[in-house]
């Protein structure tokens, strides 16, 4: 197996680290050809938010969408990078297809068992097509990310098409209150 794409398999692989654009085997969805969605899930989460969405799609791998999702509530919030259409990511089940966010927090190392409160779901056409996360049977991966050292790349592979990509953030088990979105990154077929 070779979970992070670079062409080493995973035996033989001493970093999973990974890159999103350029030569990298995963690509940015960005603008123009991307836009951004985000709101609050749950009953109730008054500090809840995404400030600057549109930075999660921008051409600039630094900048980033910030998320908030109060600590301990059983609510969030979420973050969809849609693709305009008529583009759809072509996945099946025998040639999955790996997606995930490029996220970080300053000054913080993040783990999976830290991203308990984080899920990814993939869409088409609006309607979920699968889940990664603390309470789902796909596992989320976390690479980190070249040249970054806080920077980290959550992700999953999808067995069925999608066109758009959402980060949820929140829940009982979060853990912290703030997450950084830089980009959303699809594998290349």
């Amino acid at each position: 197996a070779d979970q992070d794409l670079d062409g080493v398999g995973d035996a033989c692989d001493g970093a999973n680290e990974v890159s999103c654009g350029g030569a990298s085997p995963f690509q940015p969805i960005q603008a123009p050809d991307a836009v951004t969605d985000d709101g609050v899930f749950g009953v109730f989460c008054a500090l809840c938010g995404v400030v600057n969405p549109e930075l999660a799609v921008d051409a600039d791998p630094d900048t980033a969408a910030d998320m908030t999702a109060t600590v301990g509530l059983a609510a969030g919030t979420y973050l969809t990078v849609n693709t305009l259409a008529p583009t759809v990511y072509e996945a099946t089940p025998v040639q999955g297809r790996a997606v995930g966010m490029m996220i970080s927090r300053p000054g913080d190392i993040l783990t999976l068992a830290a991203l308990s409160g984080v899920a990814l779901q993939t869409r088409k056409g609006g309607i979920v097509q699968q889940s990664a996360g603390s309470a789902s049977v796909l596992d989320l991966k976390l690479f980190g990310v070249t040249k970054n050292a806080n920077r980290y790349f959550v992700n999953f592979t999808a067995t069925q098409d999608f066109d758009a990509i959402e980060l949820r953030f929140g829940g009982l088990a979060n853990g912290f209150s703030d997450l950084r979105v830089h980009q959303a990154c699809v594998a290349n077929p």
